[in-house]
């Protein structure tokens, strides 16, 4: 019942989506660093609204204000370096920014789940142990047996991001900075949320991923990637009785080489890799007849296979903290921001899942 009120969509939340566009984050981190960066103060409009909302939803304070997750901001811009921003101050440029290219992410869409508004340390219940059925005769004693429970924890892991600002750009820019600057670390974060969701080490307060996960299923290639071998990802999750929707995942170097090996036959070969027709725009293939995605994100050509609905991705609180430092650098008129998010990771099933244990590119 806890994790059914935890999914629950927040009210709040939902109001801070529908109110996205609204919000002006370069005007609040201004304002907020001209009146000494501390909470609230200087915060108006909606700014302010958001930030009281959210912390009636938390018993935690912040370092700085509240922004909702549908506002996060960051970057190093500055006006008066081309590459830091002196590119989008009115010079009759275009008011589209070329962003730079970053590796794909991909969790959502294969189905990992999202539990937002946590509080405290977070513990879902599993189900380790199952009564047994016997048969017997109509007057004989049946053995009792009783079904064995376990708990997952999650807890908070702290994750970052610095940026630097020039009150010069927050004053000048005639591109809408804002919106830029906030789509840039909310993807800064989800990057690193989608690579610790694979290969999280669970050191250095990083979450612990899949690869950490015990009772994962495995297999090596040993060589060259071959459709006996893809098959066998599949036969391992299968053995584990895991069912739903299922997908590989795996790095561009890979799906080159399945490109290339022929799946069934020589002079006219049908390759391991065979062309997607998803209408998501995401250009996912299929590899044996299950989906099959790709993202630069895994390290050491690694390839995952299973139902990614048996990952649990979970947020403490409903937006991000954002401290606005105008101090530290202010012989330089810049406003340094720090945005943090609290998330972990619970692999539901591990059994769902199966990983290499050597490329999937040799």
């Amino acid at each position: 019942q806890q994790l059914k009120n935890q999914m629950h969509i927040n009210p709040i939340y939902q109001q801070s989506k529908n109110n996205a566009a609204s919000y002006n984050l370069a005007e609040a981190i201004l304002n907020n660093s001209e009146r000494g960066g501390f909470s609230d103060i200087g915060l108006t409009g909606l700014a302010r609204d958001q930030h009281n909302e959210l912390c009636k939803q938390t018993t935690e304070a912040p370092n700085g204000f509240y922004v909702p997750f549908s506002a996060l901001a960051g970057r190093d811009l500055s006006a008066t370096s081309n590459a830091g921003g002196k590119y989008s101050v009115q010079t009759d440029i275009s008011s589209n920014v070329v962003e730079i290219l970053r590796p794909n992410t991909l969790c959502a869409r294969l189905g990992v789940q999202t539990l937002a508004g946590l509080s405290g340390n977070f513990s879902i219940p599993t189900q380790t142990g199952k009564c047994v059925s016997t048969s017997a005769l109509e007057n004989s004693q049946v053995s009792a047996t009783s079904g064995t429970f376990g708990q997952i924890q999650m807890t908070p892991h702290r994750l970052a991001v610095r940026t630097i600002y020039s009150k010069q750009l927050l004053r000048q820019s005639s591109i809408s900075i804002s919106n830029f600057v906030q789509q840039d670390i909310a993807k800064t974060l989800a990057v690193e949320i989608d690579r610790q969701i694979f290969q999280g080490s669970g050191a250095s307060n990083e979450v612990a991923g899949l690869t950490q996960a015990s009772g994962v299923g495995s297999v090596t290639f040993g060589g060259a990637a071959t459709y006996a071998k893809m098959i066998a990802f599949e036969t391992a999750v299968a053995a584990a009785n895991a069912t739903g929707p299922m997908a590989y995942v795996m790095d561009s170097a890979t799906r080159a080489k399945l490109k290339q090996a022929p799946k069934i036959g020589s002079t006219f070969p049908t390759f391991l890799w065979e062309q997607g027709n998803f209408t998501d725009g995401s250009g996912d293939g299929v590899v044996n007849c299950q989906r099959a995605a790709v993202t630069n994100l895994i390290a050491n050509g690694q390839v995952f296979f299973g139902n990614f609905q048996n990952i649990m991705l979970g947020v403490w609180g409903l937006g991000a903290d954002l401290c606005v430092d105008g101090f530290t650098l202010a012989d330089k008129n810049q406003i340094a921001v720090t945005a943090t998010i609290y998330i972990d990771v619970a692999v539901l099933q591990p059994g769902a899942f199966a990983i290499s244990t050597d490329s999937g590119a040799q």
